[in-house]
């Protein structure tokens, strides 16, 4: 090996591994504090974004995460949450005005049929061929309501989407 070390050169050894264990007992009090402090801040923007996607799954109302979800990737994610939760209340609002459309085109023929029924149930009309032909009329109206909403779930149910772009008419 090597030869013995002086006793000033034991001393000096002595003292640079006292600072080096000072140093790194420091080092790692410092990272300690500073990942106290920084924590928060990636861990509070992940717990928005958690509740927020508990709350709409929920069925809750929704409020904007993009701006509080911090920068970077984070941010990233609040925005494309953001656009999937507007893109799900689009289509909730659709699907509302779509069953109150239908609801509202059902009800016509229904009560035509309902009306004329019960006219000539109660003897206020005669069963003419003109009559039972409008009878007729509705009910095929209906049948063909049916039909369309019956292509309409399937069609989504296939994952049919509607492209739209513009055609020359001429």
């Amino acid at each position: 090996g090597f030869p013995p070390l002086s006793p000033a050169n034991r001393r000096l050894r002595n003292e640079l591994i006292e600072a080096l264990a000072i140093s790194a007992g420091l080092a790692l009090l410092a990272v300690v504090v500073v990942a106290g402090l920084v924590t928060p801040l990636l861990v509070r923007p992940i717990r928005r974004l958690t509740s927020a996607v508990g709350a709409l799954g929920a069925g809750s109302s929704y409020s904007q995460m993009a701006e509080r979800a911090g920068p970077g990737e984070l941010g990233e994610l609040g925005q494309a949450f953001d656009a999937m939760a507007g893109a799900l209340k689009r289509n909730e609002q659709l699907r509302r005005t779509m069953v109150a459309d239908v609801a509202h085109e059902l009800r016509t023929p229904i009560a035509i049929l309902q009306g004329e029924t019960e006219a000539l149930m109660d003897g206020v009309r005669e069963p003419t061929s003109e009559t039972l032909a409008s009878l007729h009329e509705e009910a095929l109206r209906l049948g063909r309501m049916v039909e369309d909403l019956q292509t309409l779930a399937s069609a989504d149910a296939a994952g049919l989407s509607l492209e739209r772009h513009p055609v020359d008419l001429a």
